[in-house]
């Protein structure tokens, strides 16, 4: 029983000089980006309990003050050295949508107190319900040699190539369209205001000058029983000669209607079309997507197909 009993002391023993050798990591708060504080303690408690609960090379120190001032690695070090720790996890957390999914873009790097030298870097995309079981990836992905860090997909570009040449096209259609609109609105033009017509289609003179609707155009196109006449009465009552612009006025009233339809319909998509190219981030996902997935002893990816 006493060899039983003391058996047990040189076990605890030798464990307090095991941990006493094992160098000591301190693991920050995140940096949070927009939109990421909760995320970035929820995930920053999640490394620390990995820490705690794994078998690793490393002992974790001031577990209840993760508090970090800095944005420097070299301050990051100097806050470590303050905590007596050897080695710390530091790193960022931004809100992020790739393929459509929406999650986070983590970034975290392994930093050697001392030298204030980056030791091992672990970056990636993890979609939002999965935030609490990556932090067993990347914990091992940092403090163990079998770990391997991960690739950041590229971030989220806005936009889409194809709007964007959409938006190219239609403006140079809608400015051609907007010129159209204004040669033949010059072209009626020449043909003179409208003229009030009495019930047998003659011209309703006041004082000498003809009387105006107050809208539209044509009035120098008067006619006689053999067509246009050779001259016509303006708006002061002078005779000028019928405007050449008489004989296609019809089609210049049509062709004012379809380039100013044009002109509008040309306006309203080139505003969405650089929306979508210029401004709005790519939120449409492909029909297949890998998703990341990571549980605390492994990691993997879900595959869904989306219509």
């Amino acid at each position: 029983m006493r060899a039983l009993a003391w058996a047990l002391v040189g076990l605890c023993a030798s464990a307090a000089i095991a941990a006493a050798d094992q160098p000591k990591l301190w693991i920050t708060d995140l940096v949070a980006g927009d939109g990421a504080e909760h995320p970035a303690r929820e995930l920053g408690v999640a490394l620390r309990d990995e820490a705690a609960a794994t078998a690793s090379q490393y002992v974790l120190v001031a577990a209840d003050d993760g508090d970090n001032p800095c944005r420097t690695t070299v301050c990051v070090a100097a806050v470590a050295r303050d905590r007596g720790a050897d080695v710390v996890i530091a790193g960022r957390i931004d809100a992020a949508t790739t393929a459509g999914v929406e999650g986070f873009a983590i970034e975290l790097r392994l930093v050697d107190a001392k030298t204030a030298s980056v030791l091992r870097r672990w970056s990636a995309f993890v979609a939002k319900p999965e935030l609490h079981a990556s932090a067993g990836a990347a914990y091992r992905a940092l403090t163990e040699a079998r770990g391997e860090p991960l690739s950041a997909p590229p971030p989220p570009q806005r936009g889409d190539r194809r709007w964007k040449i959409a938006a190219g096209v239609a403006g140079a259609m809608t400015v051609g369209s907007a010129v159209a609109f204004a040669v033949y609105v010059s072209k009626l033009r020449e043909t003179g205001p409208a003229f009030k017509v009495d019930s047998n289609d003659r011209l309703v003179v006041v004082n000498g000058k003809p009387v105006e609707l107050g809208s539209g155009y044509g009035g120098y196109c008067q006619r006689s029983v053999l067509g246009y006449a050779p001259t016509a009465i303006d708006e002061n009552g002078r005779v000028i000669a019928v405007p050449d612009a008489c004989s296609h006025g019809h089609f210049y009233e049509a062709m004012t209607y379809v380039t100013a339809v044009g002109t509008l319909t040309g306006i309203g998509f080139t505003a969405y079309a650089a929306y979508k190219g210029y401004v709005a981030r790519d939120e449409h996902p492909s029909k297949v997507v890998v998703t990341p997935a990571f549980a605390p002893d492994a990691a993997g990816a879900t595959l869904s197909i989306r219509w």
